[in-house]
């Protein structure tokens, strides 16, 4: 076998796929098709860092929290620029508000912390110049931003000091299952792995 895990794809994920799996005794490439990693990172990204109280699905919102949790301490390991923002989420009908309760009581009820529901006079009191009728509003104290091509080219560059190879310009052709693993072929190479990664939004 060439490696014991071929990650597709180089964005903020495959990047932190490639950093974490770099931990541990691992032959480990990563296959880019742009000329470097994370470079069309802010496609799919928004960089809010979240606290999952709007997810509909319980462990997308574990997942969130968890990776709120998990940013403080990337930020003092990686020294990146990190800006805690408080957040609102406003309800400007009765439709609204009563979503807003229900969305509120669920996050009480999955232990995420640092919220509050607001009547519409106090989200006045936090934000003066709201022109907005305002029913209520959760009120966040967890959510922050942060660049997300600080963090992901700080993951790409652990991972490289760690021992992961970075394939860029290539562009995965064909997937097969071999005996005891997989041949990822590329438009300049071939490659055997134990397993696969793939974590770009297209189906290879």
């Amino acid at each position: 076998m060439d490696y014991d895990v071929l990650i597709l794809g180089g964005g903020l994920i495959g990047c932190a796929v490639a950093y974490e799996l770099s931990k541990y005794s691992l032959n480990i490439a990563l296959i880019e098709k742009d000329y470097d990693i994370v470079d069309d990172v802010t496609l799919i990204n928004s960089a809010i860092i979240y606290d999952g109280i709007q997810c509909e699905n319980n462990i997308m919102s574990k997942l969130q929290l968890m990776g709120n949790n998990i940013i403080q301490d990337l930020v003092s390991k990686f020294n990146l620029p990190y800006k805690k923002c408080d957040s609102i989420i406003i309800a400007q009908n009765e439709k609204q508000k009563n979503y807003l309760e229900k969305v509120y009581e669920r996050a009480i009820k999955r232990g995420v912390p640092n919220i509050a529901l607001l009547k519409g006079r106090d989200v006045y009191n936090l934000e003066p110049n709201l022109n907005l009728d305002v029913k209520n509003a959760i009120y966040s104290q967890n959510t922050g931003v942060i660049c997300p091509y600080d963090l992901g080219i700080s993951y790409g560059e652990i991972a490289f000091d760690n021992g992961v190879s970075f394939k860029l310009e290539e562009i995965v052709e064909d997937i097969k299952k071999i005996n005891r693993g997989f041949k990822v072929v590329t438009n300049k190479n071939k490659f055997t792995c134990r397993m696969v990664i793939n974590t770009t939004p297209e189906d290879y």
